[in-house]
C-alpha cells in the first residue's frame, strides 16, 4: 500500500492562545505534549532507555563539543562569560578554547545532567516540565531565569 497526502487523514485543526503558551508553565506543557504526541507511555519508554542511554552521555556530549569547536562562528560565543559560571578562568580567545577550560567543563556538565534527565524523569510530575522550562529559559538567555539548575 502506498501512502500519499490524499491517502492520510485530515489531521483536526486545535487552537492555542500564543500569550498563554508564553506565559503560563502549564500551558507550554499541555501544548508541547499535544505537538510531540508525547504520551505517559513516551515517558515511560525514555525512562527503559536510560541505562543503556547513561553511559553514551559523556561521549556524546564531548563530541557535540568537538564539532562546535572546528568552526569560528560556533566557537566564538564560548569566549564570552556565563553568568551561571562562577570561575574567573575561562578562554578569552579562541587559540585558548578546548575541552578543559573551566567553564567549558561547567557547561559540558549542565549540558550531560540535562540529557540524563530526558531519560530517568518523571514526565507526569510538574517538577520535570518545571525543571526543562527553567533549562530552556537559562538556555535562550531568558531574562525570567534567575537561578542555577542542577
Amino acid at each position: 500500500m502506498t501512502v500519499t497526502a490524499s491517502t492520510l487523514p485530515e489531521p483536526q485543526f486545535k487552537h492555542y492562545d500564543r500569550d498563554l503558551i508564553r506565559d503560563d508553565l502549564e500551558q507550554r506543557v499541555t501544548f508541547a505534549r499535544d505537538f510531540l504526541r508525547f504520551t505517559e507511555d513516551d515517558g515511560k519508554l525514555l525512562n527503559s532507555v536510560a541505562p543503556l542511554i547513561s553511559p553514551l552521555i559523556k561521549p556524546t556530549v564531548d563530541g557535540v563539543y568537538t564539532q562546535l569547536f572546528r568552526f569560528d562562528v560556533t566557537s566564538r560565543p564560548f569566549l564570552k562569560k556565563n553568568a551561571d559560571y562562577e570561575g574567573n578562568e575561562h578562554a578569552v580567545d579562541l587559540s585558548q578554547l578546548n575541552h578543559d577550560d573551566p567553564q567549558i567543563s561547567h557547561r559540558k556538565k549542565i549540558l550531560s545532567v540535562y540529557v540524563g534527565k530526558l531519560f530517568t524523569s518523571d514526565f507526569e510530575a510538574h517538577s520535570t516540565w518545571a525543571y526543562f522550562d527553567k533549562w530552556r529559559s537559562s538556555s535562550a538567555g531568558s531574562s525570567t531565569s534567575s537561578s542555577r539548575l542542577s
